[in-house]
């Protein structure tokens, strides 16, 4: 049986390039979408310019969508897509947003603090589970450079590629939204545990991984048939948050929460 999955891959956010930390989750997210059509699912894949309220709407109203996997900045009851356009926010049926769009839809979301207030208020409304972050989301880059195979080369592979094989998995069926939790929480951990992998790194995993929330139910969901910025090379912190705009405020965050 094929069903719809929606993949919503802003890249841009606060910014565009380098400076932007959704432009160092996008090829993950490119390789979700590739993962899933090779599965013989039915993906909508909305990237760049298309990852806008109006075209999410548009698609889980005419559609029957199970998953959504999204990125995107956040706050505790906003989720947003390119250039920070309004997608999903607590209260949006005042806009015309039905519930019965998502009714059952597990809904996996990389993003930061939306698992505080907006998740649950999902779930309270029909979304079958929300997977995603109740805090502040943040990962180590080196500029300029993204999906290498080493994490001593580009080391957001250690925060995204657990992301994407988990999400992949869960929107393919082969992973219950309970499997996905654990297996993102066993590489953290596992990476936690490197000795090689410097301290900065294991402090914002271990940020991460306390952060991180399943909100509703733990098992499959019922599937219905489908009705540039250039730069010289250097590692720094970047995360997905709405109020984190600024390189030298996220360094700041960096400096006070997490103690490095």
């Amino acid at each position: 049986m094929t069903y719809n999955v929606l993949v919503l891959n802003p890249v841009c956010g606060h910014t565009c390039g380098s400076l932007e930390a959704l432009w160092y989750i996008e090829p993950y997210y490119r390789q979700i979408k590739e993962y899933l059509e090779k599965k013989g699912i039915r993906v909508h894949y909305l990237y760049h310019r298309d990852a806008v309220r109006s075209k999410v709407w548009d698609t889980i109203s005419r559609n029957r969508v199970v998953y959504q996997v999204l990125v995107g900045h956040g706050s505790a009851d906003k989720f947003t897509g390119y250039f920070l356009n309004l997608i999903y926010w607590v209260d949006m049926t005042k806009r015309g947003f039905k519930f019965e769009w998502v009714k059952d839809t597990v809904m996996l979301v990389l993003s930061c603090i939306t698992g505080a207030e907006l998740g649950p208020w999902m779930v309270k409304h029909g979304v079958w589970s929300y997977l995603g972050w109740r805090r502040v989301f943040a990962f180590w880059v080196r500029i300029g450079r993204r999906k290498g195979s080493d994490w001593r080369e580009t080391p957001e592979i250690l925060w995204h590629k657990p992301i994407e094989v988990a999400f992949s998995k869960c929107a393919s069926g082969e992973f219950t939204p309970k499997q996905a939790f654990e297996y993102i929480a066993k590489k953290y951990r596992e990476a936690i545990e490197n000795p090689e992998v410097p301290e900065r790194f294991k402090a914002t995993l271990r940020h991460d991984l306390a952060s991180m929330v399943l909100i509703g139910k733990t098992e499959h969901p019922p599937i219905t048939k489908p009705v540039p910025i250039t730069l010289t090379a250097s590692v720094v912190p970047l995360a997905i948050g709405l109020a984190l705009t600024k390189l030298e405020n996220i360094i700041s965050w960096f400096k006070k929460v997490l103690k490095i």
